[in-house]
């Protein structure tokens, strides 16, 4: 076995209302099967060992953030700025601010169904990040058709 680090296992569930959701824990170990195929190893609520992938609902495995977050700012007037396919640009509002042990800074959207926070760098159309507060987009945003009113998951995004 070796040790894990920055890593988690994900897996699916249904609420009472019977919306699907993922959820992590993060791995421990890898263990070599036979096959010499690693399988991530988790402890479970009593302290015992077991490997994800023999969970039914296991999805995949995740690299995490190194750096753990260790607080957490509302996003209170900071918005994620998104490109259509079509060139106009949309907000959408962020739920946080996470300040990570090592001191880097990521921004935390809620994802559409509203069960976790998604980073919207990951999103191919994203373009950056606006604060209400600086005043109009930057000049490189500036040739785009202006933001538009649009629902975002579970936010009404505005310009």
């Amino acid at each position: 076995m070796l040790k894990a680090e920055g890593v988690s296992a994900y897996f699916s569930a249904t609420d009472k209302s019977g919306n699907i959701y993922e959820f992590s824990r993060p791995v421990e170990f890898w263990f070599a099967r036979e096959d010499h195929v690693p399988e991530g190893m988790l402890l479970d609520d009593n302290g015992g060992l077991y490997s994800a992938e023999s969970r039914t609902n296991f999805v995949r495995y995740h690299k995490t953030d190194v750096s753990p977050v260790v607080a957490a700012l509302p996003g209170n007037g900071t918005y994620a700025v998104y490109r259509e396919p079509d060139g106009e640009l949309f907000h959408a509002q962020l739920a946080a601010i996470l300040i990570h042990e090592d001191g880097t800074l990521t921004v935390g959207e809620l994802s559409s169904e509203g069960y976790g926070l998604m980073r919207p760098d990951e999103n191919e159309n994203f373009v950056g990040i606006w604060h209400e507060s600086w005043g109009d987009e930057p000049s490189e945003w500036a040739e785009a058709p202006k933001p538009r009113a649009r629902q975002v998951g579970i936010f009404e995004a505005t310009s």
